[in-house]
């Protein structure tokens, strides 16, 4: 029976192949017996191959298997200060065999306008202020051993003026594990020692870190994503100073490459860079919503 319904499959494929030799090499189409040598069945299955690989390649939307995307945020008050933010980040990330790569880099630039009035009472002055001012990176790789469980290393890092960090390093070791690992809905948690090397407030420093971290990401409609990500890295020899940081955001898509999307991101050092020359701190949480458009390559 299988025989009898693969035959008209085998005549179509047949078919197929005679167009494809004789639009390729004519000659050899038309001369029978030459068809009928066993190297024309080499060719036949040399035609399907080729055939084949074309098929796969123009159905293939993505052949490379990385997914980039650029966004740009925005952050706007008005009134008696104006204050503007600008941010914008690249992401890219490739999963292929037991492999998963994930790469970032992100910028953010801010400024608070503020009206205040002269000596003379006579006009109105504004002042502008830098109130946002950092840029960094980071990568994960990571090698699964099985569905969920997978080991990866780590690296960041983060420049922030304002927050006067010269630099901050941080590299990891990771062993992750995927709670849920669905088609619309991941959720892993990853746990392993690091070093970090940094520069606060002219001051540098390194030390030993636990890295504990978890990500999130549920697409709830074909056209909107929520995604989450949470870590926390105290510091071996002393634990009452930690850095933790993460965002939550929902986006929707606008076109099959344009999307909308609102973040939250946090940031918060329980022991933060000190200004230069005194005995006082700069603030420990760091807070930004930011709204803006990312595009999909």
């Amino acid at each position: 029976m299988v025989g009898l319904a693969s035959a008209p499959r085998r005549q179509r494929q047949l078919r197929l192949v005679k167009f494809e030799i004789a639009a390729a090499w004519p000659p050899l189409y038309h001369s029978r017996p030459l068809m009928n040598h066993a190297c024309s069945r080499t060719l036949r299955l040399a035609a399907f191959a080729a055939a084949a690989v074309t098929l796969t390649a123009a159905e293939d939307p993505n052949p490379t298997g990385w997914k980039t995307s650029a966004g740009l945020n925005f952050g706007l008050t008005s009134g008696n200060s104006e204050n503007l933010i600008v941010q914008g980040d690249l992401k890219s990330s490739k999963k292929w065999a037991q492999n998963e790569l994930y790469a970032g880099l992100d910028a953010s630039y801010g400024e608070t306008t503020t009206r205040s009035v002269n000596a003379a009472g006579t006009a109105l002055v504004e002042t502008d202020t830098t109130n946002v001012n950092n840029f960094g990176g980071g990568l994960q790789y990571n090698y699964l051993l099985n569905e969920r469980l997978y080991v990866g290393v780590k690296a960041d890092y983060r420049h922030d003026e304002i927050a006067d960090i010269d630099y901050r390093f941080a590299l990891t070791a990771n062993l992750g594990y995927y709670l849920v690992k669905q088609k619309d809905m991941e959720l892993a948690v990853e746990a392993g020692p690091g070093y970090v090397f940094e520069k606060l407030g002219g001051l540098a420093d390194d030390y030993a870190t636990i890295r504990l971290g978890e990500r999130f990401s549920w697409k709830f409609s074909p056209t909107a994503r929520l995604f989450q990500d949470l870590e926390y890295l105290p510091r071996i020899d002393d634990f009452g100073s930690y850095l933790i940081q993460g965002q939550i955001g929902v986006e929707a898509d606008l076109t099959a490459k344009m999307k909308v999307r609102v973040v939250l991101q946090d940031t918060f050092r329980s022991r933060p860079a000190p200004y230069a020359g005194t005995l006082l701190f700069h603030e420990k949480n760091d807070l930004k919503i930011l709204a803006g458009i990312g595009y999909t390559f």
